[in-house]
C-alpha cells in the first residue's frame, strides 16, 4: 500500500493524513460524514486514512467502483484484552479516546517515513475529547467538531432523563476543562473548524477564535430514488408525517408523539412513521399508547441507509424536533422535497429556514406542542404551502448542503496550512 500509495501521489497535490474513526460509505449519520469528508478531501488531495478495521472492507470496495487511486486505508483498533468490553454504542466514547492513543502508535510505527504535509482530523465530530494529532509532529486540521447542546429545561420526556442530559452535558464542559490532551489538541491545530457558533463560544474553544472557521459538518450527495416505495401502505387520502433517528433523549419523539395527538384530534387522516432503535422505545411505545395513537404510529426498526431513503418518497412532511447538534437526516429529507418541522435550536435549526420548512421557538413544554401540532395542521390544510416549501427545501439543499461542493470549503481549508506546512520545510 505504501508502495502505491508514492506511485499514485499526483503533482502538486498536498498529501493529508485523516483521522476518520467512524467512516464507512454505508451508513448515515457518523460514519457518513466520515465517508463523505473522504471522498471531498481526495478530489484536492491524496490522502491516508487510518480508521476502524470493520470501517476498512466496506470503504476499499466503495474505492474500487470510483476507481479512486488517491485514497489508502489503514483500519486500527484497541487489542482485543483492551477492547473487549465494547458492544455497539456502550462505552463508545471511552473506546474512542483510548483508539486515539492506538492510532497514534500506529502512525509513529508504520507510517514515519511518509512525507504528508498536514493532518485533518475528520470525526468523530468531537469537541470534547482530544485527538491523536495533538501528539504527532504534524500541522493540523481540527474538525469538522461539535456536540449536542443541553437540552432545555422540561422537554423531555420525564425528570430523569433532563438529569441525565445535564450529566452529560456537565461531564462534557469537565473534559473539555481538565483533560490536558484538549488543551494540547487547540493549540496545535492550525484551523479548528466548528459546527456551530455555539460551539465557537464554549470554554475553553473561545480563547481560540483567531484560528476557529464556524461550517456546517454535514451535507447530502446526489441520490435518485427508485421509486419502489412510493405507494408502501400509503393512501393518497392519508398524509404521512416522518421521523428518523436513534430513540435516545436529544431527539425529542416525546415532543413527536404528542404534537401529533394533538393534531389527530381535528384530523383523522393522518399518520405517523417512527423509523429508528434504541434505549427509550419502550416509553415512546407506552407514551403512544397514553395518548390513544398507536392505530396511527408506526414504530419501524432500523433500516440499512438505501431503504431509509426510499421512506421519503411516502413523506408529506418531516417531523423532527430534536435537540442535536447535526441532524443529516434533516439535509436528506429536504434533499428529497420534504418539508421539515423543527425546533429553532440546535442543528436543525440552522439548516431549515422559512423556505424549506417551520421552526418552532423554545418555550415551555405545553407551548412547544401546541406549536409543532399547529405547524403541522397548516401545512397539512395548505397544499399550496405545502408544495412552495417542498420545492424549497429540495433548493436549499443543492445551493448549501451538497456534499459534492464541499471541497471548496476544503481548498480554502488546507490554502494556508498547506503553505505554511511547505514553508516550515523549506526554513528546516
Amino acid at each position: 500500500d505504501i508502495l502505491c500509495y508514492r506511485l499514485n501521489r499526483r503533482e502538486g497535490a498536498p498529501s493529508v493524513l485523516v483521522s476518520a474513526y467512524a467512516c464507512d460509505p454505508e451508513h448515515g449519520s457518523e460514519p457518513g460524514v466520515g465517508w463523505q469528508m473522504v471522498q471531498a478531501i481526495s478530489s484536492y488531495a491524496d490522502e491516508w486514512v487510518v480508521t476502524r478495521v470493520n470501517n476498512r472492507e466496506n470503504i476499499e470496495r466503495e474505492l474500487l467502483k470510483k476507481c479512486n487511486l488517491h485514497v489508502y486505508v489503514t483500519g486500527v483498533d484497541l487489542p482485543l484484552w483492551l477492547g473487549w468490553w465494547k458492544r455497539g454504542q456502550r462505552g463508545v466514547r471511552t473506546y474512542y479516546y483510548l483508539w486515539q492513543l492506538v492510532a497514534l502508535y500506529h502512525c509513529y510505527k508504520e507510517l514515519k517515513h511518509q512525507d504528508f504535509n498536514l493532518g485533518h482530523h475528520v470525526t468523530f465530530v468531537n469537541d470534547w475529547l482530544f485527538t491523536f494529532f495533538a501528539l504527532y509532529k504534524l500541522p493540523y486540521i481540527w474538525g469538522p467538531i461539535g456536540s449536542h447542546p443541553k437540552i432545555p429545561y422540561g422537554l423531555t420526556i420525564d425528570a430523569v432523563t433532563y438529569m441525565k442530559d445535564t450529566a452529560r452535558y456537565l461531564f462534557q464542559c469537565a473534559m473539555r476543562t481538565i483533560d490536558p490532551l484538549f488543551w494540547i489538541s487547540a493549540i496545535r491545530a492550525k484551523k479548528i473548524i466548528v459546527i456551530s457558533k455555539e460551539a465557537k463560544n464554549r470554554w475553553p474553544l473561545i480563547l481560540f477564535k483567531e484560528k476557529i472557521v464556524v461550517h456546517t459538518g454535514i451535507g447530502v450527495e446526489e441520490y435518485t430514488s427508485t421509486g419502489s416505495m412510493s405507494n408502501h401502505g400509503h393512501s393518497s387520502s392519508t398524509k404521512r408525517l416522518l421521523s428518523i433517528g436513534r430513540l435516545v433523549q436529544i431527539k425529542g419523539f416525546n415532543l413527536t408523539l404528542e404534537a401529533f395527538a394533538r393534531v389527530t384530534q381535528t384530523n383523522d387522516n393522518v399518520e405517523l412513521i417512527i423509523i429508528g432503535k434504541g434505549a427509550q422505545k419502550s416509553k415512546l411505545v407506552d407514551l403512544a399508547n397514553k395518548l390513544g395513537v398507536e392505530e396511527k404510529v408506526r414504530f419501524i426498526n432500523w433500516l440499512p441507509r438505501n431503504e431509509v431513503l426510499e421512506w421519503f418518497d411516502t413523506a408529506d412532511i418531516f417531523l423532527f424536533p430534536s435537540f442535536e447538534a447535526g441532524g443529516m437526516v434533516v439535509l436528506e429529507a429536504m434533499s428529497q422535497s420534504v418539508p421539515v418541522i423543527c425546533l429553532d435550536y440546535a442543528g436543525p435549526g440552522t439548516m431549515v429556514d422559512k423556505t424549506s420548512g417551520v421552526k418552532i421557538q423554545i418555550a415551555s413544554k405545553e407551548k412547544v406542542i401546541c406549536d409543532l401540532a399547529a405547524a403541522i395542521s397548516d401545512l397539512l390544510n395548505d397544499e399550496a404551502k405545502l408544495a412552495a416549501l417542498s420545492r424549497g427545501a429540495k433548493n436549499s439543499t443543492e445551493q448549501k448542503f451538497m456534499w459534492n461542493k464541499r471541497i471548496d470549503a476544503i481548498q480554502e481549508w488546507y490554502g494556508n496550512v498547506d503553505n505554511l506546512t511547505i514553508t516550515d520545510k523549506k526554513q528546516s
